[in-house]
């Protein structure tokens, strides 16, 4: 009788195969990725669900089947805890591998709709605030769900409207439509949603500066200080065109008005931005120098002073060569000495001042002046004649 025998190929396939794809599989703590995820649809203890969805994330979203199991469970696991997990686990992929970069950004642009759902419908707040966070960290890949997080800014829970602000100023300019609602929330009776707010408002372009009168408020009347140093950095990010906001940075600049170094620093740092803009300001800038105590805040009002006016500084060189002559700090001195100087025979008016700097107790402040005094006396090099010298025929 014939004996049967299959043919050494198709013998390979049938005992070769199922070892091979379980050996492909990654693995964590001795078990393939396809028990764990079986484990986070099918597991009845909700502890062990959380574990498999960190278990799966640490795979990467450009393993197969991930996505998948991670859609599902946020759409109908009924464990608050798992929800939760599954979307702080959505974040943007740290491999330097392009190609599995690139096969993770798909993926999780898969998951912005489902976090999207989760954020509009799920009747946990914990987990509205999640999913709205999520889609923060997933910064441009979340733009088609800028509407529903402009929505957000509504809910009822604190916590998810302030996630949601977050999470606008996080996709950026791609969010730009959602400055009304923004500029909205800049009232609202909760400090975290105002801070989130006002950072939003400053990285969603110029939409922002539709903002910039009730920035300018928040600036110099909101009681928490973080959120009025907030409203003084989004200022600043949105440079000139925000420049209506120059008296509120000039007020929270004044220490009279604003207690707190920090926002008067920020304040001072945001006036930089504004570029010409502050010329007309130049002199009261200088004057709240004369009188500000804290050294930081003087040395960051200069330097914005010299980067936003540059050469234009020189309409107040009298000015900076008195302060030069109370500044109780080598430093400060420095700085002064140093803007006098690159104003070369401008600051001609300034020179008794930076004579006298050449003797100063600090040694940068001195050779800083030696080297000023040479730049505002130098004389100016003789303009050449751009007109050809005739040539001569040596034989004629």
């Amino acid at each position: 009788m014939r004996k049967f025998s299959l043919p050494i190929y198709l013998l390979s396939v049938f005992l070769v195969s199922p070892v091979m794809v379980r050996a492909q599989e990654p693995t964590f703590d001795g078990t393939p990725k396809s028990e764990w995820l079986k484990m986070l649809k099918e597991d009845k203890n909700s502890r062990r669900r959380e574990v498999a969805a960190r278990v799966l994330a640490s795979f990467g979203f450009a393993e197969s089947g991930i996505t998948e199991a991670f859609k599902t469970a946020l759409n109908e696991d009924t464990a608050e805890r798992v929800r939760v997990q599954i979307c702080n686990l959505v974040v943007m992929p740290t491999t330097r591998d392009e190609k599995i970069r690139e096969r993770e950004l798909l993926e999780l642009r898969k998951m912005t709709v489902p976090l999207s759902d989760a954020l509009q419908n799920d009747k946990v707040p914990e987990v509205r605030a999640a999913a709205a966070k999520a889609l923060g960290r997933l910064g441009n890949l979340s733009t088609p769900m800028v509407k529903v997080l402009s929505n957000a800014l509504q809910d009822k829970d604190v916590n998810t409207r302030a996630a949601a602000a977050e999470a606008l100023g996080r996709i950026g300019t791609a969010a730009s439509a959602s400055a009304p609602e923004l500029k909205a929330a800049l009232a609202d009776k909760e400090t975290i949603v105002r801070q989130w707010a006002a950072f939003s408002l400053g990285r969603i372009g110029n939409e922002g500066a539709t903002a910039t009168e009730e920035l300018g408020k928040l600036l110099t009347s909101d009681p928490d200080p973080l959120v009025r140093a907030e409203a003084a950095l989004s200022i600043g990010l949105l440079g000139t065109e925000a420049k209506a906001a120059i008296p509120a940075l000039l007020e929270a600049l004044d220490q009279e008005k604003e207690k707190e170094i920090t926002v008067r620093i920020q304040a001072a740092k945001s006036l930089g931005k504004m570029d010409t803009a502050i010329k007309s300001h130049g002199s009261k800038i200088l004057q709240t120098v004369a009188k500000e105590p804290n050294k930081d805040v003087r040395i960051f009002t200069l330097l914005s002073f010299s980067t936003a006016l540059k050469i234009e500084s020189a309409a107040f060189v009298k000015e900076l060569a008195e302060l030069l002559t109370k500044e109780p700090e080598g430093e400060v001195r420095l700085i002064i000495v140093q803007e006098l100087g690159g104003l070369g025979p401008a600051a001609a008016e300034a020179l008794p001042e930076l004579r006298s700097a050449t003797s100063d107790v600090q040694v940068a402040v001195r050779e800083a002046a030696k080297l000023a005094v040479k730049r505002v006396t130098a004389k100016p090099e003789p303009k050449k004649d751009p007109s050809p010298e005739p040539k001569t025929d040596p034989l004629s």
